[in-house]
């Protein structure tokens, strides 16, 4: 997704947000900007190495990657909230690796490109009834994680552009849905092979139940 699109669509999660909460009474003006206020900020760095000795390659691969991650999450104002999530890669010290942009093909591959990537933007609303649905660059996980999920030990998260809901019931029964519209693979977000973006309508559906 390029800039200026996720400038707008942070612009018009934003609004929405704002349009959604402020819809009951005049006095909500001072409620969202408490849930600003009384919002979340977290920053977390992750340094990571890794060596790899692959057959018909010489020399190994050497990564020494830090990604920087910074976080904020509103308070929920009658169950909406909003989060915003954005990452940075980059190789500290060893860099002889096919980061699979760096064009250092004579290298092993370790998908760990540099960027600074938007990794989540969603508003999100959780019911009464615990009714959990997301709008949004969101992360997604299935049971295992097998088929679906953030593939988190490389430093470029894997999220989805998507809608999701999940609801847990009384009996022990979890079940979920998400329409996806595009797949922020580990290796973007620049074009390159192979590509950072897997396009298209993906219905994914995940129920389990706790015995």
């Amino acid at each position: 997704m390029s800039s200026k699109a996720q400038l707008g669509l942070l612009l018009v999660f934003a609004g929405l947000w704002a349009h959604c909460a402020s819809a009951q009474s005049e006095n909500d003006a001072s409620g969202i900007a408490q849930a600003f206020r009384d919002g979340t900020f977290d920053l977390a760095l992750r340094y990571r190495y890794e060596h790899v000795d692959q057959d018909g390659f010489d020399p190994n691969a050497n990564a020494s990657v830090l990604r920087t991650r910074l976080t904020f999450e509103t308070a929920r104002l009658r169950g909406l909230s909003m989060a915003l999530e954005v990452d940075d890669l980059r190789a500290v010290g060893a860099d002889g690796f096919n980061s699979t942009r760096n064009g250092k093909t004579e290298l092993p591959i370790v998908a760990d490109p540099a960027a600074t990537e938007l990794n989540q933007l969603l508003i999100r609303h959780v019911s009464a009834s615990g009714l959990d649905v997301s709008l949004g660059r969101q992360r997604l996980t299935a049971s295992s994680r097998r088929f679906v999920g953030s593939i988190n030990w490389r430093q470029n998260e894997q999220t989805f552009d998507s809608v999701s809901a999940v609801h847990a019931f009384d009996n022990g029964t979890e079940a979920s849905y998400a329409y996806v519209s595009n797949v922020n693979r580990i290796f973007g977000p620049k074009d390159g092979n192979p590509p950072g973006d897997l396009g298209g309508a993906i219905h994914l559906m995940d129920v389990k139940r706790t015995l």
